[in-house]
This record gives C-alpha cells, structure tokens and sequence, in this order.
C-alpha cells in the first residue's frame, strides 16, 4: 500500500526526512511485534506499521536512486529490486538464527534494528553529502569571482 501512495508524498518532503520516518515506523513496528502476546499484534506491528515503512523505504529508494542519471534509470531501479529480492532470499536464515538462539523477540527486533540503523545512516549521509556539495559550490563561486575581479 505504501509503494502505491508513496509518491505523492515523496516529493513533499527531504530524503533524509523520509529515511527518518522509514527508520522510526520501522522500529516501531518491529518493537511491537516483539513484545505481542498474540498473533493479532504482530500483524498490526509486522505486517502494517513495519510492512508501511518497508514499503515507503523502498518506493522511494527506488524513486531516489532513479532520479540522478535519468540515462540509466532502468539499471538503478533493477538493482535497487534485485537488492530488495535477495535480502527476502537470504533472510530466512537469519531468522532460523535468531529463532534458536534469542527465540520470536530476537527474530521481530533484528529487522527493526537493521531498517532503523540504516535508515538512520541513509538519512545522515544525505544531509552530509548534501552540505559538502553546498560547500563546493560556494567555494566554486568564490573562487569564480575572485577570478573575475
């Protein structure tokens, strides 16, 4: 659901406020998958709030990896689906991990914890790659300038 209405809200907000919102949803919605006590609150914490950041994460990555190189937008969107494929390949194996060793707690709170982490450093690296880029331009245009005068 969230791939599907993702895209009028992506253009309305910053990436990195995006990638924030993904990591604390995601969070969330693990958290309370990990503390049900019925098979009624992990649907409400897994599959709806962790399902809609999920979902919101990768719609707009695949939005976001798109964008830059219009040229080769069909190359980034299949990467960014084949990443999203192989993580529900090899995930199981994990799960079978925290299963046997943490039990249903571990296994809800890893994914909650790896979305929220990544999201979390997606969101920082943006607003950083973003300031150095300001950062060049302004040394450019300096540099411009004093070059002119």
């Amino acid at each position: 659901i969230a791939v599907l209405f993702g895209p009028r809200v992506y253009y309305r907000l910053q990436a990195a406020t995006i990638y924030v919102w993904v990591a604390v949803l995601g969070a969330i919605g693990a958290g309370v998958a990990s503390i049900a006590t019925g098979l009624e609150m992990v649907w409400i914490g897994y599959s709806l709030i962790f399902g809609i950041a999920n979902g919101f994460g990768y719609g707009f990555r695949l939005q976001f990896a798109a964008h830059p190189n219009p040229e080769n937008r069909a190359r980034a969107m299949a990467v960014i689906t084949a990443a999203y494929a192989f993580g529900a390949v090899i995930s199981p194996y994990g799960f079978e991990l925290e299963l046997s060793v943490g039990g249903f707690f571990l296994t809800m709170i890893t994914p909650g914890l790896t979305v929220y982490l990544v999201s979390i450093s997606k969101a920082f690296l943006i607003v950083h790659t973003r300031h150095n880029i300001v950062m060049l331009k302004l040394i450019s245009a300096a540099q411009a300038c004093r070059m002119a005068s």
